[in-house]
């Protein structure tokens, strides 16, 4: 099956006790400190996405060895996962940690037991284990990578020398140098505080996203993601080996099922649109408005739908509906959401004033909100290709009963990849599991009902 291409073949599942990764990995597997524990598991399932930080793991163990007592299993060990890209012949190894063990299930005879091992990337661990209270002076990218640089990365090779170090992907944006000060907050949580507090030099760039993939960090605003410009290469990547679903036509030389293994297996629709959500959170319509002690005024910052980068031009709603949504504001308090801040920063302050907030707020928050309306989840036949923060191509059909059934010219082509899951069966079975979303529609939905 020409599929296979795109498959991923487990090599290794590696047990390490956490202490024992200071004097380093052994070659083969002691079985006193560390144990390979491939034939146990029966499933592998491998998460990104680009709402966390870091990686997550899955494996699903049917255990007749007795991990729990003869290891014994204690929860406090490290799992390194090393498998094969067979379309490129390269080897990829994983470090992650036992979060979990749960769904623990004996067999009647009580010789076998299964579990769940639930890991996180190894990241994980230094974020866990102090806060930071700093202040820096530096770009916000630049304090970004000083952070990970201190308290991730610095940690991890305290307790595992041979750590990796992961380079960030940084939006060459944000070149203003000011003071922050981080008030006794996880890494993590530090970093997503200055994801708020980033304004990016590149017009209509507002979201930041801190993640984690299978190759490096990235630290990259969502519009930049689906870029027309920067990305204009990506998307029609995207095209070329786009991915159709469920079609009984024959497929033509060109056309994105025309190759085996580009085929949607099962779609779910998670969600398509929630009106009251957006019009209650300020989707149409939002203000940030300020009290600043400093100078002893106040003023609102309105933000409206029109003025947000979308994935296509064509918004979500009605020209009609988007023009009646907002509120006919009497003052500058009153919108569909408010936000108030108390400041008490001149307006002239050159490091980080606040006026940064007005650029971002509004427009970050209507983004947010829209990519999440139009919500789906594909599987695919297993492949390495794609990662979270890629752009995908879907052909999906319009779903009713008549004769002559079109492509979905609304939904259909290019989406957003927010969360992959990588699911790795016994036997070397590999599926793929995309979550996908957009924000706007590739045609326009003013138009007229065809039951006329």
């Amino acid at each position: 099956m020409a599929s296979t291409n795109y498959a991923i073949e487990i090599d290794s599942i590696i047990l390490y006790k956490f202490g024992s990764l200071i004097s380093g990995i052994p070659s083969v597997p002691d079985k006193r400190n560390s144990l390979d524990i491939t034939p146990q598991v029966q499933e592998i399932s491998i998460y990104e996405s680009i709402f966390s930080p870091v990686m997550k793991c899955e494996l699903a163990v049917y255990d007749y060895i007795g991990l729990f007592v003869n290891f014994p299993l204690s929860g406090e060990e490290a799992v390194f996962i090393r498998y094969r890209n067979i379309r490129d012949d390269t080897y990829v190894t994983l470090y992650f940690i036992i979060d979990t063990i749960d769904a623990i299930n004996a067999s009647d005879t009580g010789r076998e037991v299964g579990f769940i091992l639930n890991c996180v990337a190894m990241e994980s661990y230094a974020n866990a284990k102090q806060t930071v209270q700093q202040a820096y002076k530096d770009t916000i990218p630049n304090i970004v990578q000083k952070i990970y640089d201190e308290h991730i990365e610095g940690r991890l090779k305290k307790v595992f020398p041979q750590y990796r170090s992961r380079v960030i992907y940084k939006e060459n944006t944000d070149n203003l140098e000011g003071t922050v000060v981080i008030p006794n907050l996880s890494p993590f949580a530090a970093i997503d505080m200055l994801a708020d507090m980033c304004v990016s030099e590149t017009e209509d760039r507002y979201t930041y996203l801190f993640f984690q993939t299978s190759e490096f960090y990235n630290f990259v605003t969502m519009q930049g993601l689906f870029d027309f410009t920067s990305r204009g290469n990506q998307r029609r990547v995207a095209q070329q080996y786009g991915y159709i679903y469920n079609s009984h036509e024959v497929p033509k030389p060109g056309s994105p099922s025309y190759n085996d293994g580009r085929y949607i297996t099962n779609l779910i629709f998670n969600k398509r649109q929630s009106s009251f959500q957006k019009l209650a959170t300020g989707y149409f319509h939002n203000n940030l408005f300020e009290i600043n002690i400093a100078q002893k005024a106040v003023w609102g910052e309105p933000t409206f739908l029109e003025k947000i980068k979308t994935i296509y031009p064509n918004k979500l709603n009605t020209d009609t509906y988007t023009a009646l949504a907002p509120v006919e504001a009497a003052d500058d308090e009153i919108s569909n959401r408010t936000k108030y801040v108390v400041s008490s920063q001149r307006e002239n302050d050159s490091e980080f004033p606040i006026s940064r907030f007005r650029v971002k707020w509004g427009k970050d928050l209507i983004a947010t909100i829209g990519m999440s309306q139009v919500d789906l989840t594909v599987t695919i036949p297993g492949t390495s290709r794609f990662k979270a923060g890629d752009l995908f191509y879907a052909e999906i059909p319009e779903m009713h009963g008549f004769n002559q059934v079109k492509a979905d010219d609304l939904v259909s082509n290019l989406f957003l990849i927010t969360e992959v899951k990588q699911v790795m069966h016994i036997g070397s079975f590999h599926t793929t599991v995309l979550r996908i979303n957009k924000d706007s529609y590739f045609t326009s939905i003013d138009r007229e009902s065809r039951y006329v």
